[in-house]
């Protein structure tokens, strides 16, 4: 089976990080290629990011000429989701539309934890347009984040994300962790590492990592 993971953005740093984390779910009969979007802002923050974005999606598939299984659009709002599967026939599914449903299954309500105020109305947004609006319980969101190098979002606010999840868990009576957007790479593995305790239990669905306490509810940081 050959998949195609697709950045919507054109960091090449977040990429690799994106690659790393499909690479180390790949099953034995799995090849995954992962590229970026040409043309694509840098990061996908603004409304007008995510527009250009889409754009960049449609024709960076439209380009791809090789045989393909599926295609996975590493974006955590989808970025040109609709518009793509409008035009190929193989499944193509976005990490986002993915998560919200396993979080649904987990527990009836989750919280986003992300890094960045200005994507929270897209974030709200994406939640909504899939029918999880009821499920979502609150959002927290790193206030002032500025960074350089958007692969090293993780690294950089990995203290300040890890003190929202935790805000989460004690102020809405959440306690699942946690939803990521690719940028955060594979900060829900370090956050269980210190957040877990005998009492919970984490669970790995694609971009996700829910952490699963005795209230049925769930934390989603991303």
């Amino acid at each position: 089976m050959k998949l195609l993971v697709i950045n919507p953005n054109s960091s090449l740093s977040v990429t690799e990080k994106i690659n790393a984390a499909a690479q180390a779910a790949a099953l034995p009969n799995e090849e995954i290629v992962t590229i970026c979007a040409t043309g694509a802002p840098e990061l996908i923050v603004t409304s007008e990011d995510a527009l250009i974005a889409e754009e960049a999606v449609k024709t960076t598939l439209a380009a791809w000429d090789e045989q393909l299984d599926g295609v996975v659009l590493a974006s955590f709002g989808d970025t040109g989701l609709q518009a793509v599967r409008a035009h190929r026939s193989v499944p193509i599914v976005g990490i986002a539309q993915s998560a919200y449903a396993m979080a649904s299954v987990i527990g009836p309500k989750f919280s986003i934890v992300s890094f960045s105020p200005s994507m929270a109305g897209a974030l709200k947004k994406t939640a909504e347009s899939y029918g999880y609006g009821q499920h979502l319980a609150s959002m927290h969101m790193v206030e002032g984040a500025v960074w350089d190098d958007p692969g090293k979002i993780q690294e950089t606010f990995a203290d300040d994300l890890l003190t929202l999840c935790q805000k989460a868990a004690a102020e809405d009576q959440i306690n699942k962790h946690c939803f990521r957007r690719w940028p955060l790479g594979r900060f829900g593995e370090q956050a269980a590492t210190l957040c877990s305790g005998s009492h919970h239990r984490w669970n790995h669905s694609g971009d996700c990592y829910f952490k699963s306490g005795t209230d049925g509810k769930s934390q989603l940081s991303g």
